[in-house]
């Protein structure tokens, strides 16, 4: 299959969560937003509840209504534009739930941050994921995680590479040519994730054969 026709290729907008000075979410304000993000021509899918939207920040139940929020936006905006979901959760069974809640909210796939759960959960909720029929993005950072998570990539799973180091906040696009060596039969299914800012930062990932960015 040639990337271009892969369901996975393109630009995915990872998103903000806007809240009122009460702390609470500004619902109107998402709504206008993500409709503003999903309608920007070559947009193939937008990423809620994850680390770049105060993912950390929100209740169970705020997290749910985040992914509601997108889904709903999406659909009436633009219908063909994907929706994934973070999924952060101290324990096994609040993180099943919250895969649960993003299905239910409409969501295509999940994203899964290998530095935040163990090899425990991280097993378990791609296999939820495939129960569900949702695809699952697999985060890693470093070559370390890259080794631990490998096993779980196959079928419609897919690999995000995060060029954001999340300990340190810093961000270097040169991060993911590093491991591009360790990376070669994974391509049809990887994601470039942060420090894309550029048309020339797309250009130059894809001369490595990336086609896939977050």
């Amino acid at each position: 299959m040639s990337w271009r026709s892969h369901p996975w290729a393109g630009v995915f907008a990872a998103t903000l969560c806007p809240f009122h000075e009460d702390e609470s979410i500004d619902e109107q304000g998402l709504r206008s937003y993500i409709a503003d993000v999903a309608s920007v021509p070559g947009i193939e899918g937008v990423t809620c509840n994850g680390h770049t939207g105060e993912v950390m920040s929100l209740r169970p139940q705020e997290r749910a209504q985040v992914t509601a929020i997108v889904s709903e936006t999406v659909q009436a905006e633009a219908p063909d534009c994907k929706v994934i979901s973070g999924v952060s959760a101290e324990g096994s069974l609040e993180a099943m739930d919250h895969a649960l809640e993003a299905k239910a909210a409409g969501a295509d796939a999940i994203l899964l941050i290998s530095e935040l759960l163990d090899d425990v959960r991280l097993k378990e909720m791609a296999e939820l994921a495939d129960e569900l029929g949702l695809t699952t993005l697999v985060e890693v950072h470093d070559l370390d995680n890259l080794v631990r998570v490998r096993p779980l990539i196959h079928g419609q799973r897919l690999l995000g590479v995060n060029n954001r180091n999340l300990r340190t906040m810093t961000t270097d696009l040169a991060h993911i040519e590093d491991l591009i060596e360790h990376l070669r039969d994974l391509m049809d299914v990887l994601i470039c994730e942060s420090g894309i800012n550029t048309p020339a930062d797309i250009e130059r990932l894809g001369r490595h054969g990336i086609h896939r960015f977050l």
